[in-house]
Formats: structure tokens, sequence, C-alpha cells
């Protein structure tokens, strides 16, 4: 048995199969179909992580206090 990868369009209920695969005609052959469920969420990532803005100009950085906590 061989293994051939192709990506093709459904119409209707039809798959075009390749020319390049045309020595298949009148043979039995076993179809696996993957497919997305949803391809719209697949196709746009979520973003985790906004930046964030904070003033730190007149902020006064205490190392010991830090290390007291």
């Amino acid at each position: 048995m061989q293994a051939v990868e192709f990506e093709a369009d459904v119409k209707g209920k039809t798959i075009k199969v390749p020319d390049m695969l045309s020595g298949l005609a009148d043979k039995h052959v076993k179809i696996i179909l993957l497919f997305n469920d949803s391809p719209a969420k697949a196709k746009s990532p979520r973003r985790k992580f906004s930046a964030v803005g904070i003033n730190t100009k007149n902020f006064k950085f205490n190392r010991a206090e830090l290390y007291e906590r």
C-alpha cells in the first residue's frame, strides 16, 4: 500500500483528485479526511498579555524594605 498526501476543496460532495494521480482511475482506494472544526478560530491567535504603563518617576526604591517582607 502506498500513501499520497494532497489538499483539496470539497465542492458539494466531491473532492477533485489531482491530475498527477490519474493512474488511480477505476482502482479501490482508502480515503482519510482531516479537517479543522473551526478554521476561523485557528487562524486568529488570542492575546494573553497587554502592555501596562507605570509612571515610576518619583518612586523611591528601598531594597532593605523589600527583603524584610
